[in-house]
């Protein structure tokens, strides 16, 4: 199978290249940096490319190519990178060119909660991409992970340092209920998308149970070897943090604040019957990592 992939380079993308790699297919990686991503996986076709450049020659490097997935994502805007060029116009400029080039499946890497009329932006750029693949003549699936472990992202980092704090600061007293998915089932899933005779219009990708974020940092302390409390940060103290330092620490902005009241559960049996088995629960997840 030949797949175009674009966010290869990516926490999710560089997973599921790994899996495709593995699996013998055939990958088109459309990448800034030609050069690193070429050094790094020298049996795939690497191609030059991004969303808020020039607009890639799609025609060209779709020649042939069965399966598009587009797994670019960003969590904040930078210099040059905003949600809107990165997950909104650059997707479609690609959806529609796989259309009209006649690609038999498109896969693209959304979020959970992710529709056009969140006011969060990232969730509503995310949204507005998804609504738009929908409208095209040819199959295609929104996958929507949840809050995503592996022990070299971001968010997972950004979590154990909290976790391992002698006293841990707990947002609203950490009662959110987050549904935490281990990268591996992600990418997994996302490589049974690729050769699935069908696909269903959207797949969420969640672990098998909903538990709390004060829960979550006390298995990661309990398994990375901390010791320490909780302290409960009220309301009126986050907003003062999040408006001071939000804009320079992306997890303690007020969207992301906002998104993780709001919550990121969901029923996991289309995630356990695409993969034949239950997905890895949270209490597993550092051990799977060692």
């Amino acid at each position: 199978m030949r797949v175009l992939m674009t966010g290869a380079t990516g926490l999710i993308g560089s997973a599921v290249v790994r899996r495709l790699s593995d699996a013998g297919h055939e990958l088109v990686l459309v990448v800034r940096d030609v050069e690193a991503a070429q050094a790094r996986w020298p049996r795939a076709h690497v191609v030059k490319g991004g969303f808020g450049d020039d607009v890639p020659p799609w025609p060209d490097y779709l020649h042939g190519v069965d399966v598009v997935i587009n797994a670019v994502g960003i969590f904040a805007e930078q210099a040059g990178q905003s949600f809107d060029a990165v997950h909104v116009k650059g997707p479609i400029a690609l959806f529609r060119a796989a259309a009209q080039s006649h690609v038999r499946r498109v896969i693209q890497v959304s979020a959970l909660g992710a529709n056009a009329y969140r006011d969060e932006a990232y969730l509503s750029s995310k949204g507005r991409a998804d609504a738009e693949l929908a409208t095209l003549r040819l199959e295609s699936t929104v996958v929507r992970p949840s809050l995503v472990f592996s022990a070299d992202g971001p968010s997972t980092r950004w979590f154990a340092a909290l976790a391992m704090l002698p006293l841990t600061p707990l947002p609203g007293g950490g009662a959110q209920s987050i549904q935490p998915v281990h990268i591996d089932d992600v990418a997994e899933a996302i490589a049974r998308l690729v050769v699935a005779p069908t696909v269903p219009a959207e797949l969420i990708l969640v672990g098998p149970h909903a538990i709390t974020l004060r829960r979550y940092l006390a298995m990661m302390r309990r398994d990375l070897g901390g010791r320490g409390g909780f302290v409960a940060i009220p309301a009126r103290m986050l907003e003062a943090l999040s408006a001071v330092f939000g804009r320079f620490i992306p997890w303690l902005s007020r969207e992301t604040m906002r998104m993780l009241d709001a919550g990121s559960t969901a029923p996991s049996a289309p995630l356990t019957h695409l993969l034949g088995r239950e997905p890895r629960d949270a209490d597993t997840f550092i051990d799977a990592a060692n």
